[in-house]
């Protein structure tokens, strides 16, 4: 099994005390009892001083409800106290379901955000089951609800939507080809917006690398992903903001399919641009800002002898100036090659020191790796950083197909492992 993996300790959020609304159910721990009925809880890391209603016991988990005053917050306790965090969470997921009268099929839901110590409403959790259980594909649906919640961004469909194409096991590239196809066999005269979308999704067939000099692989794939992601738009909004007194016209392929949309009437190409456009939506909602570490979160169409996507998530701590730090960062990536078949790099720097951890099904792969080394260690020291370890090992036997993309979501999420 893929473990654990402690990393960054920095909060990510805002400070939760002044983010906390009134009705919402929150999971804690009592660290201290205070005079005239105050409480010091620590929630999701972070310590808050508040009004409790009913006796507590230091060192014990609980689930309360919030309840904001002009000057203090009133958490009142909703559980039975227990010995252990897992049964208390347990049991507060079943008292919530049967409360609201949610299915048992939420009772998950439940337990993930009470054990990340998520913040959430009945309201939330009542709309969350009907994505949930709108579609055969529960699965995804419960990763899409699962990076939600634990991304705090907004519970509305078209956030559900997005982080449910993010997972699509049909390449990037494909679905762009697609798309492709269906503007050249639009009948008559193409709009304005059609025929630079066409012009646009031709043009990045040149970006797809394939049956390159290996000693050039390195530069060619850094220059792709640069040329990709201002292709694919991914900085659409970023622009817009930047750009807001200009009239200068925005290339890429984000902002071509809102345009291209609005002119076009064939519901199934109509179709094919909202995929797309819910795609590259879910990549900007998992690269959102918010707090000390910068996420990144890209899927990037590529040619490996067959269409195929790298994904990749970034996040690194910003410096006190507001600039990225190299030196302490984190990086997965994955990919879906001919003959290695399903693999993923997770590479951690802190302190410019570089643990590398490669998982992949391939026999003998770790001797290759290990002949490799001592190139990757000099070429990392040439750019200041220090080679320490680099470990291989086997995706779990038990697991279908794609398991190590889920796990990639699910890391970003905080579902398997932390960051």
């Amino acid at each position: 099994m893929i473990q654990r993996i402690d990393g960054f300790s920095e909060q990510r959020w805002p400070a939760l005390a002044s983010s906390l609304q009134n009705g919402q159910v929150v999971y804690g721990k009592v660290e201290k009892i205070g005079a005239n009925g105050m409480a010091f809880v620590r929630i999701g890391g972070e310590m808050m001083e508040a009004e409790v209603q009913t006796p507590l016991q230091v060192g014990q988990f609980y689930s309360f409800q919030v309840t904001k005053k002009e000057d203090a917050i009133v958490l009142k306790r909703l559980d039975v106290p227990s010995e252990r965090s897992e049964a208390t969470i347990e049991q507060t997921a079943t008292q919530l379901a049967s409360k609201w009268r949610l299915s048992r099929e939420m009772e998950p839901l439940l337990r993930f955000l009470l054990q990340k110590q998520l913040p959430f409403t009945k309201a939330e959790v009542a709309q969350a089951e009907k994505w949930l259980l709108a579609t055969p594909e529960k699965d995804v649906n419960f990763r899409a609800l699962q990076m939600m919640f634990a991304n705090r961004l907004p519970v509305a469909e078209a956030v559900f939507f997005a982080l449910k194409a993010v997972q699509s096991p049909e390449p990037l590239a494909t679905q762009l080809l697609h798309l492709q196809q269906a503007i050249q066999a639009i009948h008559g005269q193409r709009s304005e917006a059609q025929q630079s979308l066409l012009h646009e999704l031709e043009r990045m067939t040149h970006f797809l690398v394939d049956d390159k000099d290996e000693n050039e692989m390195p530069q060619l794939v850094a220059k792709h992903m640069k040329s990709l992601v201002k292709a694919l738009g991914l900085e659409y909004e970023a622009n817009i903001a930047k750009n807001v007194q200009t009239s200068k016209a925005l290339q890429g392929v984000k902002p071509l399919l809102l345009r291209a949309k609005q002119e076009t009437s064939d519901e199934a190409t109509v179709k094919l641009i909202d995929t797309l456009i819910a795609r590259f939506t879910g990549q900007q909602l998992l690269s959102y800002e918010n707090g000390p570490i910068q996420p990144f979160f890209i899927q990037l169409p590529f040619l490996f002898g067959k269409q195929t996507d790298v994904v990749i998530h970034y996040q690194t701590r910003k410096k006190q100036n507001g600039e990225l730090d190299p030196h302490y960062c984190r990086l997965l990536f994955y990919l879906q090659l001919p003959a290695l078949k399903e693999i993923a790099v997770d590479v951690r720097i802190q302190h410019s020191i570089v643990h590398v951890s490669i998982w992949n099904d391939t026999p003998q792969l770790e001797q290759f790796v290990s002949l490799a080394q001592p190139l990757l260690k000099e070429r990392l020291s040439s750019l200041g950083y220090t080679l320490s370890t680099v470990k291989v090992d086997r995706t779990p036997a038990e697991k279908g197909q794609d398991e190590l993309f889920s796990r990639i979501l699910n890391n970003y999420s905080g579902v398997d492992y932390r960051i």
